[in-house]
């Protein structure tokens, strides 16, 4: 593979990588109960820090379940964030 060639995979990838995160920030995470990536972030900033609250709160895979995946993984990236927001304690 040539230089240029190579350039154009790593722009392509970083292009899609930011097309994936746009998508994530707008969409629909449970079709059954109505639930969007937004929902679930203001519930999270709300208190609801385990899968448990936010299935309590939100009704998250009280139906067919195909929606806990990828609750978890915004779960787990917004505490991420949270803990990144808190100062060290020394």
């Amino acid at each position: 593979m040539s230089k240029i060639n190579l350039i154009i995979v790593i722009i392509y990838i970083k292009i899609s990588a930011l097309k994936w995160e746009w998508v994530c920030l707008n969409m629909y995470v449970c079709i059954c109960n109505g639930v969007t990536t937004k929902k679930i972030e203001t519930a999270i900033d709300n208190g609801a820090h385990t899968l448990k609250q936010l299935s309590t709160e939100l009704h998250i895979g009280k139906q067919c379940g195909k929606c806990c995946k990828c609750t978890k993984k915004i779960l787990n990236n917004k505490l991420i964030q949270i803990s990144n927001l808190e100062p060290d304690v020394a």
